[in-house]
């Protein structure tokens, strides 16, 4: 790591658990960030680490759960912050409402810094771009895995423009689906109902409800065809 002199180390899937900053002995300031609540599971987790030039420009770091960190610094230039933004997406086969959940929180997040600060977002997004960075060198390195195609492109794309949504979207076609989605059950006030004996019963509420609603007050007035409509055809062609 050292070989390398950074100043600011992104790294994901720490396993740690709470929200803290801890001064290492080789002098290095850890914040990291993930679960807040007592005995919770050492899964997740997201951290930066200073080296010395760093934690000399640190203006604050926020903690946003157990996949987004950020911290600020100050430039050189008076009135610029640099935001990091570390991060580590869901993968593809989660729960799609955490994955909703967690690009809502990640381009909530980056709509806030001003535009004039510099804003840098990296960390584990599971996707693949391949090896050709060519007109790319400013947001893409030369270490992806696969062949970059028309999706990778329009990842690319979306990651230039700051657009989370469009680029949450792109990833899960790079990276597959695993699975057949599946929308959630929710209570009429919105609610998402986990229990299957509580999901059944609310399909069952709302068809009764669907099947049993009443007549219109003024239904349509519907004329009858003027003449008889021909059912003799022929199969329907693709």
């Amino acid at each position: 790591m050292k070989r390398y002199n950074p100043e600011v180390l992104g790294i994901s899937e720490t396993h740690w658990t709470q929200v803290q900053q801890q001064r290492l002995t080789s002098r290095e300031l850890l914040l990291y960030s993930s679960h807040k609540e007592k005995n919770a599971p050492h899964t997740q987790g997201v951290a930066l680490m200073l080296f010395k030039q760093a934690q000399t420009a640190l203006t604050g770091w926020e903690s946003h759960g157990p996949r987004i960190i950020k911290a600020s610094f100050k430039k050189k230039k008076e009135g610029i912050t640099m935001n990091i933004i570390q991060c580590y997406a869901p993968t593809n086969d989660y729960n799609e409402d955490a994955k909703d959940q967690f690009y809502d929180r990640l381009q909530s997040i980056i709509e806030k810094c001003p535009t004039k600060d510099m804003t840098i977002l990296m960390g584990d997004f599971n996707a693949k771009v391949g090896t050709d960075n060519t007109g790319h060198e400013d947001i893409m390195g030369r270490h992806g895995l696969g062949e970059r195609d028309e999706n990778a492109m329009t990842a690319e794309k979306a990651a230039r423009e700051g657009n989370m949504r469009q680029l949450y979207d792109i990833t899960k076609k790079l990276s597959g689906n695993r699975r057949k989605p599946e929308r959630p059950v929710k209570r009429k006030e919105g609610e998402v109902i986990t229990n299957i004996e509580e999901q059944r019963n609310r399909w069952v509420e709302h068809f009764e409800k669907l099947l049993n609603r009443p007549a219109p007050l003024n239904p349509p007035n519907i004329e009858a065809a003027p003449t008889d409509l021909s059912i003799d055809v022929g199969p329907p062609t693709i």
